[in-house]
């Protein structure tokens, strides 16, 4: 026979506090029915059978017992757990059920209202409370309801990292408001723009392929003084580059350096494809596929395009394939649309994927088009809970990581307190026994990138 007792517990606080925990418990079956007539409650640990605090019952095969008072005075704040068990006349124990509780605190005293009288100062500090009255004053006009607006606060003598601002006013009565805090960041104390350069004519770029020489050490051309090189064309030597090999052209100008642009190029027999342009778009708002397009000017003898795909630009497996046109002289657009909808779970939470086009020709010969990354606009989203809080929060992931996630936790001064991976879509977090105060939350993520949160401890 399956019976039940049903048990509300009311916890008391000293003075004010009340916490309510509710629960159902089942007892197993007795071979022959037997009244409950003993009942008995422990917090955390268990004391042993038989030896915890005694609930008043009246023995009957169920019990119902409602409203009991249980005094917290001598439990710490924060989280536990209170245990419940019953015995019958046969001596029988039930299992012992658990009910999980967070105790705020012990004692709430809450002063009686006073009559409302004119503010007549209000003062502010910055991270450290110098003491009722000594505060740096803002000045006011006296009046029951104050808005300060557009108050000069200086902050030269703030280092960088976050920072708490705090605010009270006093009354006629010499009575104190509560002090209200917020929080800041200063990341630089002093940002100096040097005013823009007068443009100057160029007058000479150089070339480089595959390796970097270093500025100033490629080949060098001189040109005519200008401003502008658009459509410039100029010869180079392509003297001593293996051919059927990929290689890559470096440009830059002398102005103060310019940027240095890239294009890869083949050397060999005459390409049967020549490109124009390959990019892509990631779009994943309502669906979850990648949108490829490209261009050529020319093809020879070209029988296919294979679409190809890679989670770290290394490894390429085959995701689709496009016909070629043949032998044409007139430029073509392609487009390929990637599913992910019908990839792996790694592959669709991937932060970034890499794409490359292999072009193969009648007779069996290929090429490869230029590798490009796209990155997924959706980024990982960080919560914690609670926050505030007073040592004890969880941190909570979007998604489970394909990939450890490295967390760092830094305090307000920039100093490391701890450093763990994070495997999972909730973390438990313990902050216990460090100071008041705010603290940073890093995430590095497998592709380089990262992602910052705050939590304050009270």
């Amino acid at each position: 026979m399956l019976r039940k007792i049903f048990f509300t517990t009311v916890l008391l606080l000293t003075f004010s506090e009340i916490i309510q925990a509710q629960a159902s418990f089942n007892l197993p079956a007795n071979a022959t029915p037997a009244n409950i007539n003993y009942a008995e409650y422990f917090i955390d640990t268990d004391p042993g059978i038989g030896n915890g605090i005694s609930i008043p019952v009246t023995s009957s095969t169920d019990v119902t017992v409602n409203n009991y008072p249980v005094n917290l005075s001598s439990v710490n704040s924060g989280v536990h757990r209170i245990y419940v068990r019953t015995r019958d006349t046969k001596g029988a124990w039930s299992l012992t059920n658990a009910q999980t509780f967070f105790k705020l605190f012990t004692n709430a005293i809450i002063p009686s209202n006073s009559v409302a009288s004119g503010i007549t100062k209000v003062e502010y500090f910055i991270d450290t409370d110098p003491g009722f009255g000594k505060g740096i004053s803002i000045p006011i006009t006296s009046s029951n309801d104050i808005t300060a607006s557009n108050v000069a606060i200086d902050l030269s003598a703030l280092s960088n990292g976050a920072h708490r601002i705090y605010f009270r006013s006093q009354n006629a009565n010499g009575s104190w408001s509560e002090t209200n805090v917020q929080t800041f960041n200063i990341l630089l104390a002093n940002v100096i723009i040097p005013p823009n350069p007068t443009a100057a004519n160029i007058t000479r770029f150089e070339y480089f392929f595959d390796v970097d020489p270093g500025f100033g050490n490629g080949t060098t051309i001189t040109i005519p003084s200008t401003t502008d090189l658009s459509n410039y064309t100029f010869t180079a030597d392509l003297t001593g580059l293996k051919n059927d090999t990929t290689h890559t052209l470096y440009i830059r100008t002398y102005d103060n350096w310019s940027l240095t642009n890239t294009r890869t190029f083949l050397i060999g027999t005459a390409l049967p494809v020549t490109w124009i342009s390959f990019n892509g778009n990631w779009e994943n708002s309502s669906h979850n596929w990648v949108l490829l397009n490209w261009q050529t000017a020319n093809e020879e003898n070209n029988v296919q395009y294979e679409v190809q795909r890679s989670e770290d630009g290394i490894h390429f497996e085959n995701v689709g394939n496009v016909d070629g046109n043949g032998t044409t002289t007139i430029s073509h657009n392609y487009s390929f649309t990637d599913d992910l909808q019908n990839a792996s779970q790694e592959v669709a939470a991937s932060p970034v994927l890499y794409y490359r086009i292999r072009q193969t020709d009648v007779d069996g010969h290929f090429t490869y088009s230029v590798v490009i990354s796209l990155r997924n606009p959706i980024m990982p989203r960080v919560e914690v809970s609670p926050n505030p809080n007073i040592g004890f929060f969880n941190l909570l992931l979007a998604k489970k990581p394909v990939e450890p996630v490295l967390l760092s936790v830094y305090d307000s001064k920039g100093t490391l307190i701890e450093k763990k991976k994070i495997t999972d879509v909730e973390t438990n977090i313990s902050l216990s026994g460090n100071a008041k105060g705010i603290y940073w939350l890093r995430l590095q993520y497998k592709d380089g990138s990262n992602k910052t949160v705050s939590v304050e401890l009270q």
